[in-house]
């Protein structure tokens, strides 16, 4: 069966479309994961930065168990994370 001209185009447009989409994959999830991955770590560190601000500021004695042991219960409500007790 012979092709046409308009079977040709379609089917070199078809072959364009997917080396375009398998580029546009590999180049995109590496940059989006690399820049999720900045986000998040910049985001984790601003907020133990903050919860080390506050406990400094509040800091308890250290003898005091009971008052050292409610100060991860206090932000965590708030900030929508729980405090792994160990």
């Amino acid at each position: 069966m012979k092709l046409g001209i308009r079977s040709k185009l379609f089917l070199g447009s078809l072959a364009l479309i997917g080396v375009c989409l398998t580029a546009a994959e590999l180049y995109l999830s590496n940059a989006l994961e690399t820049q999720l991955t900045e986000r998040i770590r910049a985001d984790l560190l601003i907020r133990a930065a903050l919860i080390s601000d506050r406990v400094a500021a509040a800091l308890p004695r250290l003898d005091d168990a009971a008052a050292v042991d409610r100060l991860p219960d206090e932000p965590g409500p708030r900030s929508g994370a729980r405090a792994r007790r160990s």
